[in-house]
């Protein structure tokens, strides 16, 4: 996880830690500190506390190891929410009994189970009640309710309802709520009243106002209600609420379908940052080597692979072979370059996490595949093996991610 400084551009690390992959990062309301997941497929995954101000202040929350996501601090700053699901597939199965809905003191101590079933916990402006997610997928529609009980996991409401929405967020105070459907944000006033409402974008009850202009991901409030957040690849993108409810209100009233649309500000906030290179040079000697270029198939042929990289490649009396090279005899073997799978599926991921080895890929890789494109696959999700873009290159993974993106309160 990194920390991005909207005003001055500069980048950091949030933790130092190694080791294990980090997920689900969300800021306590006084945007002092992170609460957030971690996972390592030998040690399985926990909840830590970051401090913002100190990259070397952590501390785990969780006592067992387990399956943890979507940890939420509450507003006061006392009790943190948070998913505890079962493995298997992709993830180890161990510590996979009683998944639900836990809270626990931020001071540590032993979880309560708050609810059997729901997910992606957050907040309005109490602390005694938590808002939760949970779809009730049909034939032609997926039913995506949002509902909140009380800490205790009593007390049940049931506020909104969606055929196709994907997620819901609500503002600080509780007075608004976005949600995202078909790929879009939008926009609407939290009613709380007897029975859900049904919400969508060509709701009447309530006004309801789109956002995104193509597409958008991980809508959050700032801590003000003033404005929406999302993001879209590394697209940062941040919307003046007042501007867009504005402008529904002249539409209303003057009926014109011509008034100039209102556009979020967009900032990248993507970055390069270095991926793991093997050391020394390695030649392979004697084998059949299938270039598929211009120098065809190539018989007793040597092959000096430097770090990551392919450097030379020829018959074997015209390559040199640097003195510090490991030298490996292949003959009777044949090299080539990797295969291209231009249609291939996972899982890469399973409940949005990500392991540290996938064995798909690992499997893939045995069969010569280094280079994959899953067609369909959730783009949190995203994930490719090697880059075969810039050349010949080893069997190389490299994993990455869109920026699931939470904000500070300021």
């Amino acid at each position: 996880m990194y920390l991005r400084d909207l005003e001055d551009n500069s980048l950091r690390r949030l933790t130092q830690r190694k080791n294990e992959f980090e997920f689900c990062p969300s800021f306590s309301r006084d945007g002092r500190s992170v609460v957030y997941t971690t996972w390592n497929d030998r040690t399985l995954g926990s909840i830590r506390i970051a401090s913002v101000s100190n990259p070397n202040e952590t501390r785990p929350l969780t006592i067992r190891p387990g399956h943890y996501r979507n940890p939420v601090f509450s507003p006061d700053g006392k009790v943190i929410v948070f998913e505890k699901t079962s493995g298997g597939n992709l993830r180890s199965p161990l510590y996979s009994h009683d998944p639900g809905i836990y809270r626990t003191d931020v001071a540590g101590g032993q979880p309560e189970r708050v609810s059997k079933r729901g997910n992606r916990p957050q907040f309005a402006a109490d602390s005694d009640r938590v808002f939760l997610q949970r779809s009730s997928s049909g034939k032609d529609a997926d039913n995506l309710a949002l509902y909140s009980v009380d800490l205790d996991g009593h007390e049940e409401r049931q506020h909104y309802t969606s055929k196709w929405a994907t997620d819901y967020r609500l503002s600080a105070d509780g007075s608004q709520i976005a949600f995202v459907e078909r790929f879009n944000g939008y926009l609407a006033p939290f009613v709380n009243t007897g029975k859900p409402i049904e919400l969508g974008p060509k709701f009447e009850g309530l006004p309801v106002t789109r956002l995104s202009d193509q597409a958008g991901d991980w809508p959050h409030f700032s801590g003000d209600g003033k404005r929406l957040h999302w993001s879209l690849g590394p697209e940062l993108f941040t919307a003046e609420i007042s501007d867009f409810t504005r402008k529904v209100s002249k539409k209303t009233d003057d009926s014109s379908e011509d008034a100039e649309k209102p556009a979020a500000e967009s900032v990248n906030i993507g970055f390069k940052a270095k991926h793991a290179t093997p050391s020394g040079s390695i030649a392979l000697v004697g084998g059949r080597i299938v270039t598929m270029g211009p120098a065809g198939v190539i018989d007793d042929g040597t092959i000096v692979v430097q770090e990551n990289r392919i450097v030379a490649m020829g018959r074997r009396s015209e390559v040199p072979i640097p003195a510090n090279a490991r030298v490996l005899d292949i003959r009777g073997q044949v090299v080539l370059p990797g295969f291209v799978d231009t249609h291939a599926h996972g899982a890469q991921a399973s409940q949005s996490m990500i392991p540290q080895q996938n064995l798909v890929n690992y499997a893939r890789l045995a069969f010569g595949v280094t280079t994959i494109h899953d067609p369909w696959t959730l783009r949190s999700w995203r994930c490719r093996l090697a880059d075969h873009q810039s050349g010949c290159t080893p069997s190389l993974f490299r994993r990455w991610r869109f920026a699931e993106v939470r904000f500070s309160s300021e």
